[in-house]
């Protein structure tokens, strides 16, 4: 796990996410900007790469280490840190797009409600009728952590956090809300990264997010933190969801997302879930193959961890009886296993997973 602290590059590793060595300093006298937001690693060039902020400005952090971890043995990518990379919110999501050979910022950015066609009923933290959005950037990985273009929302010359204008507001350039959603949710971060166990299919963790109706002014005292001069207080995290990335592997093919689990029961994951450079897949044991991820921002010392079976993304759950429907879809070629726990008191007994090819469930009691 990395991190950053009085311009020093530090690591630490584990065998198995409960026992961490001590933090080992890689790098020092290392210009970095701001507190690290993301960070991602070019497997194939040993290149990592961390965006960092503040006051409005990004830095991109790309270093690169000898094997094994040593003191010093981080060295900056061409031989310089790098300092301001771009402008805009606070909330960078980087992810290594290795087919196109490119960094990928899932950036959420700050667009006027009235560009998205839609309301802001609640005032927050940021200015106006600004909301949060995913939206995307990118740098080829040969710039070794420079050469970002703009933001995919913003027409404009950007310098800070809000975009000045035009806006371009295709389903191409911004990912936001549903019409079937609350007029007031919005995206707060979204941590992109590549499924595994034989899949290259992309996955988001998703926070979502909504200004508090009490639209608190930033005079008064804010849960957290005071809001900036002349608007409100920052709102509540309303929890998580997992979405799913376009099939073409693309992560700036915005139109390609998908929240096929929303409004389903949500994780409640800690809103300060890091994927730091990517959760890491443990290897299948008694309950199969798991993916990790490191809370990093839950106000206590340490790290804590939290694991997810591999393809359990979304799930439902019921005390007792129950049905479910889902939109139609194309039943892939190969059949579709269905993952229930569903254990019987009498015969014919449930099976754990069942072929829904040309079969049906067999009646059965469930206790």
């Amino acid at each position: 796990m990395w991190g950053f602290l009085n311009n020093t590059v530090l690591v630490t590793t584990t065998a198995d996410f409960h026992a961490w060595g001590a933090p080992l300093a890689v790098a020092t006298a290392a210009p970095l900007l701001g507190i690290p937001k993301s960070c991602d690693r070019d497997d194939a060039a040993g290149v990592y790469l961390c965006l960092t902020f503040v006051s409005d400005a990004v830095g991109a952090v790309a270093f690169r280490c000898a094997a094994p971890l040593a003191r010093n043995g981080c060295e900056p990518v061409g031989g310089t840190w790098k300092s301001t990379a771009f402008y805009d919110h606070d909330d960078m999501n980087l992810i290594f797009d290795a087919p196109r050979a490119r960094w990928v910022d899932m950036q959420v950015a700050l667009v006027p409600a009235h560009v998205l066609n839609r309301t802001k009923p609640f005032c927050d933290n940021v200015l106006g009728d600004s909301m949060r959005v995913v939206t995307t950037r990118t740098a080829p990985a040969a710039a070794g952590g420079g050469g970002w273009g703009p933001n995919s929302a913003c027409l404009g010359a950007q310098v800070g956090q809000y975009c000045p204008g035009p806006f371009n507001a295709s389903a191409g350039a911004i990912f936001s809300p549903s019409a079937s959603d609350p007029p007031e949710l919005q995206f707060y971060r979204l941590r992109p990264f590549v499924l595994g166990g034989g899949s290259a299919r992309l996955v988001g963790h998703a926070l979502i997010y909504a200004p508090s109706p009490l639209d608190l002014p930033a005079s008064a005292r804010c849960l957290g933190g005071v809001g900036a001069p002349g608007v409100c207080c920052h709102g509540p995290h309303i929890g998580d969801e997992f979405w799913i990335g376009p099939a073409s592997g693309d992560p700036t093919d915005l139109a390609g997302w998908a929240r096929p689990f929303a409004g389903a029961p949500r994780l409640m994951m800690p809103p300060g879930v890091y994927l730091m450079p990517q959760p890491q897949v443990l290897p299948g044991g008694a309950g199969g193959a798991r993916h990790v991820f490191l809370d990093t921002a839950t106000g206590t010392p340490g790290a804590a961890v939290w694991t997810l079976p591999l393809h359990r993304l979304a799930g439902l759950r019921a005390a007792a009886n129950a049905a479910f429907t889902t939109a139609p879809f194309a039943l892939p070629a190969a059949g579709l296993a269905l993952n229930a726990d569903a254990a019987c008191r009498s015969p014919p007994a449930c099976p754990a997973t069942r072929s829904a090819a040309g079969t049906s469930w067999p009646s059965c009691s469930t206790p």
